[in-house]
């Protein structure tokens, strides 16, 4: 906490900075990541008041002290490393220092950037333009101009990772997106944080680092810098975006590209598809130039061209009009889209609903053929779902459209799917857990089903990690279950910390379990349009171990929302376990779809959850029914 022996020495430093500086320094940067301040355990400023007091006075101290002594100094402010703290956080404290710099910068990187804390990692597609938006109305709000810099971009790897394979390729892949993106948004500068970095003591393998460009290695007393995949990456990336303005970004599925104009007038494209490699048919109206993401350069002569399209980008430069362009790729990637989206699932061992969405606007003819035989020609209206059933063991199987020739594979699967055991006696709730004991057992664990992505952000120490060794990962096991009358759910949870605070329908904000019911469609979700799964009706429950015992509410219901149905909530071991039957007569029948969610809040000073274990998306924050899993009954 700042105190007036650290506000004179911070004078002292900041005069001596400028002094040495003589006037060579043009641009000065003042941040701070104050939801980091306000949270972290090693850092911590103290209270949230306290962390954005620190920022105002540092920076007044350094703004006043630079403008003095450098005239035409620019002065840069922020550091923001949390999207939703820009709508009340951050705007509250710029606010107080808006005549004491010239341009705002933020700490954007979004989502899990650490990718050694599993498969989890949020792409930069999900979130970073998301932030840039929101950070750059910030911006023009306080009157700065729309341009932000993002001062902490990247992703992290094992130190130990092999140079040509597994993470440090992906960190390549991930971090040219996130350059390109930044090209493409409302971004002056950013910085891959960092290139390189050494502490006092030797690496270890297993320690996460976000070195990108290079790895520095010490070697007979001397540094001795490794290239890895990223640093052939960011060298294209920087010479193939140098200068480049006016973007167009367009994206379609998984695929994206973007169009710049350079500064010799020719035109950039950029493609790359977020989940695979696919071949993109295209029809290029002049010589190209296409360079990969490594830098190796390849001449396409004019006409048609098969490109392999995947998570890498590639760069293709012509003298082509980029509007035509944009307009002309647009429609390439529409056609590489599929005209047939396609999903099933078992509904027996030996029968499987098979699901397709004509995705044109013409009907498509074709033929369904599974792999252990069953076969048939089917016609698909367009804009349409057709649902049917086939026999088969084998899970997979092949549509093929009788107009393009083209295959879609269908897999079948329980991935958004949940299968309930049916009971022969009556559940007796006593904490026991007897009545569970035979039924599959389900698992939900940190980080892979930690939401929201921000949440794993190492600097909140929310979780156990390498910053926060002392912390918890928190987990949870569930069974599912029903009888003629009921649907039944226990989850036992991995919980050191119990907090309940609150009572009735404000329950969620403190360790809870909701669940949510809905009877909309038995379609696959993924084959949902958004208005489609909004269209849906959801009903949330929830329970939680409460200071007047075990509460089950429903969130729907009037005044308090409590409900009699059998409920039970019990602490043993730093274990809680819920057990719940919810009647079909109040759910309108056997439900169709169905999903919850572990709220745990191990924080006195935060007022909700700030993270929760996820057995299904469309319950808290987005609610969309489409989203939960779609259950078929034993």
């Amino acid at each position: 906490v700042l105190h007036d022996k650290l506000v004179e020495r911070a004078r002292e430093y900041v005069t001596l900075a400028v002094k040495a500086a003589n006037g060579r320094v043009r641009d000065w940067t003042i941040q701070q990541e104050t939801p980091s301040s306000a949270v972290h355990k090693d850092i911590l400023i103290g209270t949230w008041s306290e962390s954005m007091a620190n920022l105002v006075v540092m920076t007044r101290i350094v703004s006043r002290i630079v403008r003095k002594n450098v005239p035409n100094a620019r002065i840069f402010c922020g550091g923001n490393n949390v999207q939703k703290c820009f709508r009340d956080i951050e705007r509250i404290t710029l606010s107080d220092l808006v005549d004491e710099f010239d341009h705002y910068i933020i700490d954007a990187y979004t989502g899990n950037w650490d990718m050694t804390a599993g498969k989890k990692v949020a792409p930069p597609e999900y979130e970073l333009m998301s932030m840039y938006r929101e950070a750059s109305a910030l911006s023009e709000s306080l009157g700065k101009g729309k341009l932000i810099g993002n001062e902490e971009a990247g992703y992290c790897i094992y130190y130990g990772a092999p140079f040509d394979c597994g993470l440090a390729v992906e960190q390549a892949r991930l971090t040219s997106r996130v350059i390109i993106l930044s090209k493409a948004g409302p971004v002056s500068h950013f910085e891959i944080h960092s290139p390189v970095s050494w502490l006092n003591t030797p690496q270890k393998d297993s320690d996460p680092r976000m070195n990108t460009v290079w790895k520095p290695i010490l070697f007979n007393g001397k540094f001795h810098c490794i290239p890895l995949p990223g640093g052939a990456m960011y060298a294209t990336a920087a010479a193939q975006l140098a200068f480049v303005h006016s973007p167009r970004l367009f994206s379609s599925g998984d695929f994206y590209s973007c169009i710049f104009t350079k500064p010799d007038g020719s035109t950039l494209l950029v493609l790359w598809n977020m989940s695979e490699t696919v071949p993109v048919a295209l029809d290029l109206k002049t010589d190209a130039l296409c360079v990969n993401v490594y830098g190796r350069e390849s001449s396409l002569k004019a006409g048609k061209h098969t490109l392999p399209v995947g998570p890498a980008p590639l760069y293709l430069t012509l003298k082509y009009p980029p509007e035509k362009l944009f307009a002309e790729i647009r429609g390439c990637l529409r056609r590489t889209v599929p005209e047939v989206r396609c999903a099933g699932y078992f509904t027996a061992p030996d029968e499987a609903a098979v699901c397709f969405r004509n995705v044109t606007d013409h009907p498509v003819r074709g033929t369904l053929k599974m792999s252990d035989g069953d076969s048939r020609e089917i016609v698909l209206p367009p804009g349409k779902i057709t649902s049917l059933k086939v026999k088969t063991r084998g899970g997979r199987g092949e549509f093929v459209s009788a107009s393009t020739g083209r295959a879609y594979a269908v897999a079948l699967s329980t991935g958004n799917f949940h299968a309930v055991s049916r009971l022969s006696s009556k559940p007796v709730f006593d904490g026991s857990g007897a009545w569970f004991k035979n039924l599959p057992a389900g698992e939900l664990r940190y980080p892979d089903h930690i939401r929201p992505f921000s949440a794993l952000q190492q600097e909140l120490c929310y979780f156990k990690c390498a910053m926060n060794p002392d912390g918890h990962s928190v987990s949870a096991k569930y069974w599912t279950a029903y009888d003629n009358g009921h649907f039944y759910l226990a989850a036992e949870v991995d919980d050191p910390v119990h907090q309940q605070r609150y009572s009735g329908k404000s329950i969620w904000k403190d360790d809870s379990l909701q669940l949510a019911f809905s009877n909309g469609s038995s379609v696959p979700a993924e084959l949902l349009t958004q208005q489609e799964r909004s269209a849906l009706e959801l009903v949330t429950f929830g329970v939680a171990l409460t200071s007047k015992g075990t509460e089950l509410v429903d969130f729907a219901k009037k005044d308090g929302g409590q409900l009699s149905w059998p409920a039970k909530v019990t602490r043993k071991d730093n274990r809680t376990l819920y057990e719940i039957a919810i009647p079909f007569k109040a759910l309108g029948g056997r439900p169709k779809q169905f999903g919850f969610i572990i709220f745990d809040n191990n924080y006195k000073d935060k007022a909700k959850s700030p993270y929760r274990l996820e057995f299904s998306e469309g319950i808290a924050e987005e609610r969309d029914p489409g989203k939960l899993k779609t259950v078929f009954y034993k």
